[in-house]
């Protein structure tokens, strides 16, 4: 898999644990903007996977949802390694 590649499967499982994060504490995008003193709109950016997020970011989210860092970024971990390998496969098949 390409370095590109891997960077979109990685952003896609971390924005779809970020959202869940989000959906698990109860929260609509609007309040969890007024909590994370941000926008709808770049909540939304975030959880589609179209703006990128680092280390503090993914903190304050974390303790913005009540949850520990660790629980996004060890699914996320893992929800990239199961896709790498899966698009892998499915290259490997297309050689």
């Amino acid at each position: 898999m390409t370095d590109a590649k891997s960077i979109a499967v990685y952003r896609a499982a971390l924005a779809a644990r970020l959202k869940q994060a989000r959906t698990d504490a109860g929260l609509t995008q609007m309040q969890f903007a007024e909590r994370m003193k941000s926008t709808q709109t770049a909540v939304s950016s975030v959880e589609c996977g179209r703006e990128p997020i680092g280390n503090t970011r993914i903190f304050r989210w974390a303790t913005a949802c009540g949850i520990h860092p660790a629980v996004i970024l060890g699914d996320a971990a893992a929800e990239f390694a199961t896709k790498s390998i899966e698009a892998e496969s499915v290259e490997a098949k297309g050689d």
